[in-house]
């Protein structure tokens, strides 16, 4: 406790003490643990803190005022939560856009699409790739997107956002069909 007393003002040794227990605990939730490990350099320790205690098959037990029976994470937890740490997660969804035809690449299938001032780009499914031959740049389409984020819950990263077009039909401006 000297090392800890001797980097640390009472007040932040309360707080490391508090985050290292709940790092440690077995039944931190994985909203918890995301509020500790989002910054880069907390993950990248957290995550070599686990992988030590995995290979080694190891059990950690810190005591505090708080827990004075301890908390341990053994061998087992940490390479769950390696894993947790590692997985990213994925939402999908569909979005129907009326806007213009302002790019695209057949043999790439990549297409650009002009909705107001939003431009969405992306590479079209098979069918809709087929339907692209048909038209020229400028056409006012409705499309059928795929949009898919992704992003690693436990760091502090922009979500990478992408958009598959899976069709696309030529809109009549006269009549908005």
């Amino acid at each position: 406790m000297e090392g800890i007393d001797a980097v640390f003002s009472a007040d932040r040794r309360e707080k490391v003490l508090r985050c290292l227990e709940e790092l440690f605990w077995d039944n931190a939730s994985d909203q918890e643990l995301t509020g500790l490990v989002t910054k880069y350099a907390a993950k990248s320790t957290y995550k070599k803190l686990l992988r030590n205690v995995a290979t080694h098959k190891a059990t950690i037990q810190l005591r505090t005022k708080h827990k004075p029976y301890g908390i341990r994470l053994t061998s087992e937890r940490a390479k769950e939560r390696i894993t947790w740490m590692d997985e990213p997660e994925e939402e999908t969804s569909s979005l129907i856009l009326i806007g213009q035809l302002i790019g695209g690449n057949l043999e790439s299938r990549q297409f650009y699409l002009k909705v107001g001032e939003i431009t969405y780009s992306g590479k079209a499914l098979k069918e809709a790739h087929e339907q692209m031959r048909s038209f020229k740049l400028g056409d006012t389409v409705k499309a059928l997107l795929k949009e898919t984020t992704r992003y690693r819950r436990r760091a502090q990263v922009e979500p990478t956002v992408t958009y598959k077009l899976e069709s696309i039909i030529k809109m009549d401006v006269e009549t908005g069909n």
